[in-house]
This record gives structure tokens, sequence and C-alpha cells, in this order.
């Protein structure tokens, strides 16, 4: 059964804006992409914080959504390395910390790393656009998106929270989604 959230109202149009997801997940990393692009965004996708630097020297993404606990370099090396960029190479970017270590010693040190948000998974989609749109300073899409039905439609397998309750679903629901996307 689908939750009763009302439509989300304050999600952003992310047209033009091009956002680099790092996550060593396959399916968190699919799953944020389809959602960002649900909503106009360019989305570049990595899954490590090697490839992340990478891909900020040639595409100039307009914010960077990481994981933190990733192998070999995990998000907080990440944003060490990205900070020591020059500002023309991605030194100055936003960045927004997508992680499942939920303490409050985790959102300071990933505050202290130099991310600028910090948001747990499994995310709630209105949660990561209004974090994007936040520090972007972006304006709002039309209230009658409901992106929290795309998002259950689109990754029927994976989990996610609203009004602190747990929902999973367990059938696929692609074509629906495909459908609905025209």
């Amino acid at each position: 059964m689908y939750s009763s959230k009302p439509p989300l109202e304050s999600a952003t149009n992310l047209n033009d804006i091009c956002v680099l997801v790092v996550d060593d997940n396959d399916d968190t990393r699919e799953m944020v992409a389809c959602l960002l692009e649900q909503v106009g965004a360019q989305v570049l996708i990595t899954a490590s914080a090697h490839e992340a630097l990478m891909r900020l020297a040639d595409a100039s993404p307009d914010i960077l959504v990481s994981d933190i606990g990733m192998p070999e370099m995990d998000g907080y090396m990440l944003m060490d390395q990205v900070k020591a960029l020059p500002p023309g190479q991605g030194g100055q970017i936003p960045a927004i910390a997508l992680t499942a270590y939920a303490g409050e010693i985790d959102y300071q040190k990933a505050m202290s790393a130099g991310f600028q948000q910090h948001l747990t998974k499994p995310v709630e989609p209105d949660a990561l656009i209004s974090a994007i749109s936040t520090l972007l300073k972006l304006d709002s899409l039309p209230p009658n998106l409901n992106l929290n039905l795309i998002f259950c439609l689109y990754y029927p397998s994976l989990s996610f929270r609203q009004k602190g309750k747990e929902i999973t679903k367990s059938s696929g629901y692609r074509k629906t989604i495909d459908s609905i996307k025209g």
C-alpha cells in the first residue's frame, strides 16, 4: 500500500542542474539517479570517490551527492580531496552526504568534512530534492507532482521511510512508471 503522504509540494525543478552521485551500491545509485531525473536533473553516477574526482574535473557538476561508507576512499576523504581543488575545478561544489550513518556524531563528522547537508538512507525523495533546492537556491515545482509515488513504483524492491514508517514494495511496477513518464 502506498503512503498517504500528500503530493510533494516543496520539490524543485532541477532542469539544467547537473548532479554528481557517488555511491558504491548499484541500487542506491540507480534509485537516486531515477529520482533526480524525474525532476529534470542531469545525473552523473560514479561507483567510487576516485571516479568522482575524475568526473569533477571533466564535467563541472553543480552539486555532489555522496555516500560516506565506500571502500578505498570514503566520503570524508573524498571531501578532503574536493576541498583541496581550485574553485574552478570543483573545490567549492555544494555537497550532500547521503549515508546510512545516522547518528549525531556522523552528522557532525559530515559537516566537519565539508558537506553542507547530511541525509540518511533510506532517503525520502522530498528530503533529497529539498536539500538540493536549499543548497542551490532553486524555485519550486507545481504541487501536483507526487515523487513519492513515482519513486515507489520505479524502485519497488527498495524500502524507504514515510512519516516514520518503513515501506517496502515487493512487486514490480516499472512498466507503470514508464507509462506515467510518457
